[in-house]
């Protein structure tokens, strides 16, 4: 990312973010926005500390600057 990790994933491995699999319309929507060139992006996730120090992402929002 190009800001880096956000404040509540920090210290996670590989400063991976994940979509949980049952999200399959966001995991489309996002496939969908980085092959037709949109880039930037906000994501939105949840704080590794309620999910066993995992960063989840529950919401993308394509950037109004792509």
């Amino acid at each position: 990312l190009s800001t880096g990790v956000p404040d509540n994933c920090e210290g996670v491995s590989y400063n991976w973010m994940t979509i949980r699999k049952e999200d399959t319309a966001m995991i489309t929507l996002t496939l969908s926005m980085y092959h037709a060139g949109i880039k930037k992006v906000t994501v939105y996730t949840e704080d590794k500390n309620n999910n066993n120090g995992r960063c989840f992402i529950n919401q993308v929002d394509p950037s109004e600057n792509s």
